[in-house]
């Protein structure tokens, strides 16, 4: 591992930046990776309600890391696809039909806490960062998107491609099947893991 003495901060800054320009998905499995070497494959569960009833889960609960589902690309041409609108836009003085869709940066996390606690904006910073132009125009091929560009997306079709990002994420597969210990509900449902790392590289957490 590469350490530094003094103030580089020129030196971090770069190191900093070539990580926010790495493919999420790698960057995730490195993290993951680095949880079970560095303190344990084993994370504790806390604070556990049912999303249904509210009844809090006993305490004591926990996964292990190397039970994760990882979802892997079936071909290098599937890391990118193409996603026809419904409601065609413009976009930089173009008429575009068509959006052409792949992986996300690492530094798609800036956006998002940017807007955390707003699941829109959490939303609008995920969708951008998936999308890399259009095949509609030759100066809209992978072009680096802003929010200004998506301004006239419809609803639907933002929605479309949210969802559809949500349901083909690659990666490490950071959600939990519960069900609800009260056999009165026994609601199933999933609960995102929080891998932050206050919540991740803690001791208590294992």
């Amino acid at each position: 591992m590469q350490t530094y003495e003094g103030n580089d901060l020129q030196e971090i800054n770069k190191v900093a930046q070539r990580i926010a320009s790495g493919w999420f998905v790698d960057l995730l499995y490195a993290w993951i990776w680095l949880r079970k070497v560095s303190i344990s494959n084993v994370v504790r569960l806390t604070d556990l309600r049912c999303v249904k009833c509210g009844l809090p889960f006993p305490s004591g609960l926990s996964i292990n890391l190397d039970d994760m589902d990882v979802r892997v690309p079936v071909d290098e041409a599937s890391l990118q696809w193409t996603y026809t609108l419904r409601r065609p836009f413009m976009m930089r003085g173009h008429e575009v039909k068509a959006l052409t869709i792949g992986q996300q940066r690492w530094s798609v996390l800036d956006a998002a806490k940017a807007g955390a606690g707003d699941s829109l904006a959490m939303k609008l910073a995920i969708v951008r960062s998936s999308v890399l132009g259009s095949p509609d125009a030759k100066d809209l091929n992978q072009i680096a998107v802003v929010d200004s560009d998506l301004a006239e997306m419809s609803k639907v079709d933002f929605e479309s491609i949210a969802s559809t990002l949500d349901a083909t994420a690659l990666g490490p597969q950071l959600v939990v099947d519960l069900q609800c210990p009260d056999a009165r509900c026994m609601f199933e449902f999933q609960q995102a893991l929080d891998w932050r790392y206050e919540s991740f590289f803690v001791i208590s957490g294992q």
